[in-house]
């Protein structure tokens, strides 16, 4: 759609304006598809766009602002139509596909030669890689030679790890060693749909959080719990939920989550919010939009989930067009070109406030996290002195821990009094807090909470 590498670059002030300060991109190497999950050449940039020194100018000038990039890492499968598979014999090389003699051919496992092959979730145009092959593994591992090295020397500082529930153990130990070897501040996240930390798959459970792995990664539960609270009011059921990743991660796992809110395989968060999405017509899916109405309402409330997403333990990040108001269901819905012609205003300052008050209060965010309340319609927490509060109950609530603070971010301002501090109905706020109620020990304070008149 004549989005390019040079394009990102051009949109360097606005990115910088908004508060970026990492990107991550979905596959950029060449391939036959435009979702380019098909990897096609693992060492060439598609030319669609740019080349190889377009990726390297392009971090060259995002670092200016002080921006980084990390690359989308899929190294489960690669494309029919590649240099590795050439099931089109599009490439002169001799693919896997071509003969049992290609240097690719033990790179999969074929059933039936040369039609029937492992691919992912049946796909016939995603070839599934063995990746315990060493001959693959020191492909893209390589300290040398291997495609981790080449892309980190160009320009990227990490890697988000494409189904990474799919990537063997020892794939991802010396994943691990190739990257930090490089730079040991590179990024790795992995694509993990569950809590990785008790994560079983393929009968097997998995480590990716024990310092040997991954840093992180992608944090759906957390998005789930969002926005099922931004539905029901339920901050009971929301508090279980983050406590349960906040207690079974580990602290430097849990302070580089990626925090989502929409991603190229869900749907973007003003549809989620603005309409029930479960049992919608799918035939209606490509061309529907909110009412005015319906917008309305999910922008309030986007507001609000942005403002957990940015609070709570971890790496905000914001799906390209959330910040906007874009609009659209599951992928392919949810891939629109950005659109620039149709800016929310109101919604992309909200973006832009919230991000430089993440910024402002940098250190209180990078690690630290205590529950302070959920019940009702009101949930609660610190992150070191700094109190977060959000209320989506139709009335004022009292929060009689804290005494005495600043206001400091927030839709409303709060009141203090002798018995606490007064935040007013949907409201979401956040308090440098001065003066804490001091308990003689925590079993005073949970009685207090238990026993007080409701």
């Amino acid at each position: 759609f004549m989005g390019n590498l040079l394009g990102i670059s051009e949109q360097k002030k606005y990115l910088h304006n908004l508060g970026v300060d990492l990107i991550y991109l979905n596959p950029i190497f060449e391939s036959s598809e435009n979702h380019r999950y098909s990897t096609a050449d693992y060492f060439n940039i598609d030319p669609y766009l740019g080349n190889n020194n377009s990726f390297t100018e392009m971090c060259e000038e995002l670092s200016d602002v002080g921006i980084k990039v990390i690359l989308d890492g899929v190294f489960n499968h690669v494309g029919a139509d590649s240099l590795y598979f050439n099931r089109y014999s599009r490439y002169n090389n001799l693919g896997a596909y071509n003969s049992v003699k290609s240097n690719y051919y033990n790179w999969f496992h074929f059933i039936d030669y040369p039609n029937k092959y492992d691919s992912w979730w049946g796909f016939e145009n995603l070839p599934t890689i063995e990746k315990k092959n060493s001959s693959f593994r020191n492909f893209i591992l390589n300290n040398k030679s291997g495609v981790i090295k080449f892309w980190q020397d160009k320009g990227a500082a990490g890697w988000r790890l494409d189904v990474a529930d799919e990537l063997s153990d020892v794939f991802l130990d010396e994943l691990r060693s190739s990257v930090k070897s490089i730079d040991e501040d590179a990024l790795i996240i992995g694509e993990v749909w569950e809590d990785a930390s008790n994560k079983v798959a393929y009968s097997s459970r998995r480590r990716y959080l024990q310092g040997k792995q991954l840093d992180s990664v992608m944090n759906y539960p957390w998005k789930n719990a969002i926005i099922d609270f931004m539905k029901d009011k339920n901050a009971e059921k929301f508090s279980i939920k983050i406590l349960d990743i906040i207690n079974n991660y580990p602290s430097e796992s849990l302070d580089c989550m990626m925090n989502i809110l929409s991603t190229h395989d869900t749907e973007r968060i003003i549809t989620s919010l603005g309409v029930d999405f479960t049992n919608f017509d799918q035939e209606k899916k490509k061309d529907y939009l909110l009412t005015d109405e319906q917008y309305k309402n999910a922008v309030f409330l986007e507001k609000f989930a942005s403002f957990l997403q940015f609070t709570l333990p971890g790496v905000p990040s914001v799906y390209y067009g959330d910040e906007i108001g874009m609009q659209g269901f599951s992928d392919p819905f949810n891939r629109a070109c950005f659109n620039f012609a149709n800016v929310d205003s109101e919604l992309l300052t909200h973006y832009k406030e919230l991000a430089s008050f993440r910024k402002k209060y940098k250190e209180n965010f990078e690690t630290g996290f205590e529950f302070g309340f959920a019940e009702g319609n009101v949930v609660a927490f610190y992150r070191n002195n700094i109190l977060c509060i959000v209320n989506l109950s139709n009335d004022s609530i009292i929060y009689d821990e804290v005494l005495s603070g600043n206001w400091i971010y927030g839709n409303k301002k709060p009141f203090f009094t002798d018995y606490g501090v007064v935040v007013g109905p949907k409201s979401y706020v956040a308090v440098e807090v001065s003066i804490k109620k001091v308990y003689s020990n925590k079993i005073d304070r949970y009685l207090e909470r238990i026993l007080r008149p409701r």
